[in-house]
């Protein structure tokens, strides 16, 4: 969107929903409204491609705001693959630890083995373990400078002679990085154990059911070195592996004739987060990923595993039904007037004291109501002040007050706030339109 082309004929924002648009560090802006700034400047349509659009898009065609275009079907006609839901509750269960697939996807991935096809499993969790638990009194390892528990990642760390696989406890926030331990710090009890799961247990797992095939995996650890992701996607398109085995990443735009199978190992991982936008990324991250089977001449099948087989987001996305899915979420947002309905701006603030950071943002809650009277149709709503999903993150605690109301007058308590911000020492501030990422 910034580079210097003259005279462009046409600009195409492709999966415009993807949240990766967003740009939330530093020089903050969306690459979609962006494009849009930039298709009206240079007098040329823009394009904006998805399946699953983001709900705002679809509220904007609807009231005629933007064109809307419709692809009936899929290239030459193929059908979009059979999609089946496995209720992980109604499952029987075996003695000792569950193991990640269920007994139909199980099946599902043998057969597609069996007939030389490639399958893509899909788990939008890293790591080997999200929790080391200790039994015997109950605490879990936390990062020493977050919130949030540390995952254990078998193939990272520092290798002794002693312990080759070792692996190592890493915080997904702030990088840091300890040993794993044999006792619990609290009260050294041996009695512990590694919760959760992640793709590399997945990968794990899925290499020890069928030794014989060859297993892949795509995912922010295995993709941090440059070119790997596009080396470990050209030898999947190569069929030089069966299973490629990855968080979303796997979910974005491949296409891969022999691929018949998708399985979704938890589908309701996303469901659980603090957003309201949490129902939307789940169904498009379902279909997106089903759409990834079935592409060539065989016909593609997609088995996903949840504990909520009956939330809407799954449900609808069994049947590959956006339109259902588009009214249902905009039944579900429109008493609470969230986007698309009215914008919302999220001020997010943090400091090294928890004492600080508290008395600021209870202040700057009060700056709309000041600014802006009695509440209104046209009045801004605020939401807060309140802790963060996550409190704290690299050693600095952090607050924040969402508010909801039109554009314009969110621009104005933006800036009001951002000013009467500048009196609240060692408190950093960030303003974020229609935020992406409410964590």
């Amino acid at each position: 969107m910034f580079a210097p082309f003259e005279n462009p004929g046409l600009i195409v924002i492709d999966e415009e929903h993807d949240g990766a648009y967003k740009s939330e560090e530093g020089f903050r802006y969306h690459a979609r409204d962006i494009a849009q700034l930039r298709a009206r400047t240079e007098r040329c349509p823009v394009v904006l491609g998805s399946a699953t659009p983001d709900v705002g898009t679809t509220y904007r065609a609807e009231r005629g705001e933007i064109e809307r275009l419709v692809l009936p079907e899929r290239v030459a006609s193929r059908p979009l693959p059979k999609v089946e839901i496995v209720d992980l509750g109604a499952q029987p269960r075996g003695r000792g630890r569950p193991g990640m697939l269920s007994r139909p996807l199980r099946q599902a991935l043998a057969e597609t083995l069996a007939a030389g096809q490639q399958a893509i499993l899909l788990l939008n969790r890293r790591g080997f373990a999200t929790r080391v638990f200790c039994f015997a009194c109950g605490h879990a390892l936390m990062c020493k400078h977050c919130d949030i528990t540390l995952v254990y990642h078998a193939s990272g760390g520092t290798r002794r002679p002693d312990e080759p696989d070792e692996g190592e406890l890493r915080c997904h926030y702030c990088g840091y990085t300890e040993e794993p331990r044999s006792t619990c710090p609290a009260c050294h009890s041996q009695d512990g154990a590694l919760l959760g799961f992640g793709t590399e247990r997945l990968q794990e797992q899925v290499s020890a059911m069928f030794p014989a095939a060859r297993v892949a995996r795509l995912d922010r650890d295995t993709s941090a070195r440059k070119g790997a992701q596009r080396s470990i996607l050209a030898a999947f398109h190569r069929g030089e592996s069966d299973v490629l085995v990855g968080t979303q990443m796997v979910a974005k735009g491949h296409d891969i004739p022999n691929v018949t199978l998708v399985g979704v190992v938890a589908a309701d991982l996303g469901l659980h987060f603090p957003d309201y936008r949490a129902g939307e990324r789940t169904f498009q991250l379902l279909t997106q990923v089903a759409g990834r089977a079935g592409r060539g001449d065989d016909p593609g099948r997609v088995v996903i595993q949840t504990f909520l087989p009956d939330h809407y987001a799954i449900a609808l996305a069994q049947t590959h039904d956006y339109p259902s899915f588009y009214r249902e979420e905009l039944a579900r947002r429109h008493p609470h007037g969230y986007p698309p309905y009215r914008s919302l701006l999220q001020v997010a603030l943090s400091a090294v004291d928890e004492a600080v950071v508290q008395k600021a943002a209870e202040d700057l809650a009060r700056v709309p109501e000041r600014m802006l009277g009695p509440t209104g149709d046209e009045a801004v709503e605020v939401l807060g002040p309140a802790p963060a999903p996550i409190p704290r993150v690299r050693d600095r605690f952090r607050w924040q007050l969402l508010l909801l109301g039109p554009p314009e007058q969110l621009r104005f308590a933006g800036r009001e706030i951002a000013r009467r911000a500048r009196s609240h020492r060692g408190v950093k501030l960030r303003l974020v339109a229609n935020p992406v990422s409410m964590l």
